[in-house]
């Protein structure tokens, strides 16, 4: 009879305890899609404008030491013959997807897009909110301090921000459980040199 007694109480802080790792496991996985989704649009152009041009664009609200032209005619400070650089003097656009645009072919057109994801048997299902937006240029030379403050201006940096809600655990159904930030440099587009085949 103790020892029934004795289960009987450990019982409830089996179950506790069982839980909090199944919501850990949520946690993780909607993590790990996350990552996923981050790594498929840091591959994309920082812009649009990088998908005509490899430039480093011209922005409005960037520091000093980041602008075209201040140093030379067409290099950024540090910038050196044949590196990726400013000679088309384009802006950055606006954040958003793109008029024209049938699928995304830069970072900002999935601001705004929710994206659907589950594991392989429909078990669990994500929603994927993701957020692109221009913030505060890193100070050049010194201790790097990350901002998460939106400037309305374009600047030489911007933040995705994924965050995950699950869609079928209904005790942290519609809760944000994973928030994932990536920041992105506007650094030019890196244009592959090709020739074509000649028979």
């Amino acid at each position: 009879m103790v020892i029934i007694a004795i289960a009987f109480t450990l019982f409830p802080k089996i179950l506790q305890v069982t839980a909090k790792v199944n919501k850990n496991i949520l946690k993780e996985e909607a993590l790990s899609n996350e990552i996923a989704l981050v790594g498929l649009i840091r591959t994309l152009a920082w812009d649009e404008h990088n998908t005509h041009y490899d430039d480093i664009l011209d922005v409005q609200n960037g520091a000093n030491a980041y602008q075209c032209g201040v140093f030379a005619k067409i290099y950024r400070q540090g910038g050196f013959v044949g590196s990726r650089n400013c000679e088309h003097h384009i802006n950055a656009s606006v954040i958003g997807s793109d008029g024209g645009d049938s699928l995304p072919d830069d970072i900002d057109d999935f601001h705004g897009v929710a994206i659907t994801s589950s594991n392989f048997n429909n078990t669990r299902t994500y929603r994927m909110h993701i957020q692109v937006h221009y913030v505060k240029d890193f100070a050049p030379q010194q201790q790097v301090t990350l901002s998460k403050t939106y400037q309305s201006t374009s600047s030489n940096v911007k933040l995705i921000e994924i965050n995950a809600t699950p869609m079928q655990k209904q005790e942290i159904l519609g809760q944000n459980i994973a928030t994932l930030y990536y920041y992105a440099s506007n650094i030019g587009q890196l244009q592959i040199k090709r020739m074509p085949w000649k028979k």
